[in-house]
């Protein structure tokens, strides 16, 4: 008997909590007085929320009955933030080898999935979504392929709750014959030699690859599903991208002259070009190929002596100047995705317009990513992710109030750091108040 009515309170529980899903779901939000940055414009006005969507946006304020209204007085409500080359979730802590999941030994590594290895409950995740980056491309690496990245929003149980899209590209860490090491210059020709032999190898298992993908399922042997083959397969057909890392100037001089090779024998083959500011002097070849780049953060150092100084920050304005569709991302440093926007910022003083800025970060990452017809930008129809902040995005004073994500509310006060600046600014009101 007490089994029985143990199931049926059980059971009782799941359908109120069903109920209160669908209630929840099925709510409309009205944020009011609130300057709301889309791509066209900024609308001083209402934006109204149904069904995880954006449902309205005018400077008109509708009738509001029925609905939650949430007054956002005056702030700014901007899209939520992209990074796109990032390994958040699948490194901790550099020194503990178990907590580093970033990098895969192997040439080859085509069927790996780098969604397995996320950590929904790393502390760095829950720093990140208050620094209003709701969105992550997350990639394990390797000597060459290093594997599938798949973009990951920053909410969930586990990487089942948080997947957004899998397979958004393959990661290829083109072979380099600079030694690896910042600014480091040759004293050995015999070692360059080595690494020209290595790069000429490695280039070889690539075609390979190539070769096998383009074969159909039929003529190659298997005994059960090969999902390294089939990615192949949607490399050469245009599906899966290529997202090409290499930063020295030698080694994107040589990696250009490679893609336009390899374009020209696979044409659907699409290309992401991974890189920093050694990627400054071949612009106008990037151009000519049509391919857009993800930039490894702005606060860098250049790698010749003879490039100015202020390079990498004046990089996102002359890509936009030739009309190159860029993203701006964290590099893959795990523990500074909550400042890409900072990195967007810096652009802006060194002369890239502030909507190009915003977009770096925004839609015109989640274009790359191909997810740009339901995220990126605050439009009607579009997933309701966005940040509420108390100023301009790009001013390191102003302060995200707010995130909602796919039209939930988050909690970003539940991370450590905001946990810590709590703790002593109570010690110095005890030491005020002594």
């Amino acid at each position: 008997m007490v089994k029985k009515k143990i199931l049926v309170i059980t059971i009782i529980s799941f359908l109120l909590s069903l109920a209160s899903l669908g209630e929840s779901a099925n709510k409309r939000l009205a944020f009011i007085n609130a300057n709301i940055f889309t791509p066209d414009k900024v609308i001083k006005g209402t934006m109204i929320i149904e069904k995880k969507r954006i449902a309205y946006l005018s400077s008109d304020i509708p009738s509001l009955d029925g609905m939650e209204v949430i007054d956002i007085k005056g702030k700014n409500i901007y899209p939520a933030i992209f990074d796109l080359a990032s390994n958040l979730g699948i490194v901790e802590i550099p020194t503990v080898r178990g907590s580093v999941d970033n990098k895969e030994v192997g040439l080859i590594n085509l069927s790996l999935k780098s969604f397995i290895s996320f950590h929904a409950d790393a502390p760095h995740v829950k720093v990140t979504k208050a620094g209003g980056v709701l969105y992550v491309n997350v990639a394990v690496r390797g000597e060459l392929f290093g594997g599938k990245a798949d973009l990951l929003k920053l909410d969930g149980w586990n990487w089942e709750d948080m997947l957004v899209k899998d397979s958004t590209g393959v990661f290829l860490t083109f072979p380099s014959v600079v030694q690896r090491g910042y600014r480091y210059y040759f004293t050995k020709k015999e070692k360059k030699k080595d690494l020209e032999k290595r790069r000429e190898n490695h280039l070889k298992r690539i075609e390979k690859v190539f070769f096998l993908g383009s074969k159909p399922p039929e003529d190659t042997i298997q005994l059960a599903s090969n999902d390294a083959l089939e990615t192949a397969n949607k490399i050469l057909s245009g599906k899966i991208p290529i997202w090409l890392e290499v930063y020295h100037p030698e080694d994107i001089e040589y990696a250009i002259d490679w893609m336009q090779r390899t374009l020209n024998k696979y044409p659907d083959i699409k290309f992401v070009l991974v890189t920093s500011v050694g990627i400054a002097s071949f612009v106008g070849d990037v151009q000519q190929l049509g391919i857009p780049v993800v930039l490894t953060g702005v606060h860098k150092l250049p790698y010749l002596d003879s490039d100015a100084y202020d390079l990498a920050f004046r990089l996102p304005k002359i890509l936009y100047n030739k009309g190159i569709l860029f993203a701006i991302s964290s590099g893959f440093d795990y523990s500074n995705v909550r400042n890409v926007p900072f990195g967007a910022a810096t652009a802006v003083a060194y002369g890239l317009p502030k909507e190009v800025a915003l977009s770096s970060i925004t839609s015109a990452a989640a274009k790359i990513v191909g997810v740009d017809e339901s995220l990126g930008s605050l439009e009607p129809g579009k997933l309701a992710s966005f940040i509420v902040v108390d100023g301009d995005i790009f001013n390191t004073s102003s302060k995200i109030v707010d995130a909602w994500l796919e039209g939930k509310k988050l909690d970003i006060s539940d991370n450590l750091h905001y946990k810590l600046y709590k703790r002593y600014l109570q010690r110095i009101e005890e030491d005020e108040n002594r």
